[in-house]
């Protein structure tokens, strides 16, 4: 409410109340300076008659007693009634000072103090019926601005001979219409059409609302906690299949856009997914050479692709890669003393630290990136001690678990990262076509909702890298941040170690027999590198904006602040779209002349899956 679009009509006004309150706005505006001022100290202390205000003569020291009187906080509201009888008592007293100040000469006569009425809500009785004195105070305000703003329309309307009457609202707040009320339908009050509302309607106290929020959104939580597939789901397949076949909410309808305010500071808004999401189809084109994929065709009224696949028996864990990244070592040393946290039925799980000399200097590599080792060159290069020590490792840990690309490969092979990248959970994927991997990310997002474990596909010819995990059937690199290098944090310890405990039980699901249905998943494409602004010396010249640092997975759009350079300056984005950065300002990237990455939001569909 505020008091110029406040029009408010009072059915029980304190007696004399809109006469006081008429005088002041009169004198405010300059009528009556003379005759319409009200009696006593208030009009003689006004120093003009043009004045909103009224001032007050300082009072003599030695009336200053020091002691304020301050209003209580719960006192009694008073009634139309009440004010009535304490208007004549201060009368009274007033009378009776003037007959002591007639008495006593020299004694200063002391202001009589204007005391407004406190209004009370018979409706607030369950909690507080009257009013705090600032609301009082307001509510007073917001009577006189109503009135003032009245009087101020009629006066306009007056002098443009337009009808005020006219540019009053038609249509209610529910979208009704309201009917113009004429001198003859006064007559026929009971005809009118009159809306019956609850007293209760007319003030939604703040505590309810928030108790309300809080309601809504425990039962979202509670709501997604039920599409979740639990650990018993594996006892009663029949309940695991009605929840599989659930449809994905469509929370990418109500993603987050950052944007400039006039200030310059990154602001939210929602962005709805068909605005720049992009749905494809992996079934064009598949093939999965070495993966043991067949198809069959299944008639269920429509025609729907299903793929079969030979069961997960082995699957390996990877820690270590990089030496410095401390929850996946801290957790496959876990495992490797005592393995029965990631045991399944029907499934050889391997725990496997990949690079030991790395992670005993605490170091990312010793003579080059493992994760980068696994290409072809490398894996077919004659062995010997000639060769990089991550070249050497690479070659035997492909001979563990590969040979790559043969169908004596692992199944799967998990392979777990931190990042100093504000990225939360991400699930890499390495191929769009691999539906198995599709919809055991689909199922890690619904099991640990309302937490967010967002999806990287990287396919891109340039960018696209050898990975230690890529010998698999199916690969899948877990990256958990911000965590700093060297450091262990127990809550992205405990987020890596749930993810892997939902992925596990999905290969036991898949194994036992259970048919995952089609799906829709949510995927961060990748798009570019973006590296630093250097010299002509290959120095870096600027730094991550505050705008964009630790914004990773936010929309970044053309003329957003990419860069700032060390004088300050900025440096925008000039892309031709709206992107999502990633890997935003990765230490270890540095020596790789990595920024970020840009990704574009895409919908891809998972075909239907079950064991052959």
């Amino acid at each position: 409410m505020t008091r110029v679009s406040s029009y408010l009509n009072w059915t029980t006004n304190p007696p004399g109340y809109v006469e006081k309150a008429l005088r002041y706005v009169k004198s405010s505006m300059g009528q009556g300076r003379d005759d319409e001022v009200p009696e006593g100290p208030a009009g003689a202390d006004s120093d003009s008659g043009d004045s909103l205000f009224i001032t007050q003569k300082p009072v003599p020291e030695a009336l200053r007693t020091g002691v304020r009187t301050r209003y209580s906080q719960w006192a009694k509201p008073l009634s139309p009634r009440d004010l009535h009888e304490s208007e004549e008592s201060e009368e009274n007293k007033e009378s009776s000072d003037s007959d002591d100040g007639e008495s006593q000469s020299g004694k200063v006569q002391r202001r009589k103090k204007n005391v407004l009425p406190k209004f009370s809500f018979p409706f607030l009785k369950e909690k507080k019926p009257e009013l705090l004195p600032v609301h009082n105070k307001r509510l007073h305000s917001y009577l006189v601005g109503g009135f003032v703003e009245c009087v101020r329309l009629l006066r306009n309307g007056c002098q443009t001979k337009k009808d005020v009457e006219s540019s009053l609202p038609t249509v209610d707040m529910d979208g009704e219409h309201i009917s113009p009320l004429s001198e003859d339908d006064g007559e026929k009050v009971d005809e009118a059409d009159i809306k019956v509302v609850e007293r209760k309607l007319f003030v939604v106290p703040s505590k309810s609302r928030r108790k309300k929020k809080s309601s809504a959104a425990e039962d979202v939580r509670q709501e997604k906690a039920n599409e979740s597939f639990e650990t018993d789901v594996r006892a009663e397949h029949s309940l695991a299949s009605v929840i599989c076949k659930m449809e994905d909410k469509q929370d990418n309808d109500a993603q987050t856009r950052v944007e400039l305010n006039d200030n310059g500071v990154r602001k939210k808004r929602k962005l709805s997914a068909a605005q720049d999401s992009v749905e494809i189809n992996p079934e064009q084109g598949f093939e999965e050479p070495n993966t043991g994929v067949k198809r069959k065709k299944k008639e269920t009224g429509n025609e729907t692709n299903i793929v079969s696949l030979e069961e997960a028996r082995r699957v390996a864990i990877f820690g270590g890669t990089h030496g410095n990244e401390m929850s996946g070592v801290t957790l496959v040393n876990l495992w490797v003393k005592n393995g029965a946290e990631i045991q399944r039925k029907g499934v050889e799980t391997k725990p496997f630290i990949t690079n030991p000399k790395a992670v005993e200097k605490c170091a990312r590599y010793v003579d080059t990136d493992l994760n980068r080792a696994f290409t072809p060159e490398n894996l077919s290069a004659p062995q010997g001690d000639s060769q990089p020590y991550e070249v050497q490792r690479a070659q035997e840990i492909n001979g563990i678990f590969g040979p790559k690309g043969s169908p004596d490969a692992y199944d799967v092979i998990f392979d777990l990262h931190n990042t100093t990248s504000n990225m939360g959970c991400t699930l890499i994927l390495e191929s769009s076509k691999d539906h198995f991997n599709l919809q055991m990310m689909n199922y890690i997002k619904k099991a640990i909702a309302p937490s967010s474990c967002l999806v990287l596909l990287n396919e891109h010819p340039l960018l696209k890298y050898s990975t230690s995990r890529s010998i698999a059937k199916h690969p899948v690199g877990l990256e958990v941040g911000p965590q700093p290098q060297g450091v262990l944090r127990s809550n992205i310890f405990e987020a890596m170690r749930v993810i892997l405990k939902h992925a596990l039980d999905f290969i036991e699901l898949f194994n036992e027999g259970l048919e995952f249905p089609s799906c829709t998943v949510e995927v961060f494409r990748v798009l570019e590198r973006i590296d630093y602004p250097r010299d002509a010396n290959g120095n870096i010249i600027a730094m991550v904006h505050p705008n964009l640092q630790d914004c990773d997975w936010e929309p970044l759009n053309p003329g957003d602040p990419m860069f700032q350079t060390f004088d300050g300056k900025t440096i925008r984005f000039q892309g031709s779209g709206t992107v999502y950065p990633t890997f935003i300002n990765e230490a270890a990237y540095y020596e790789k002349q990595q920024a970020f990455v840009t990704t574009r939001r895409e919908s891809l569909v998972a075909s239907s899956i079950r064991k052959v």
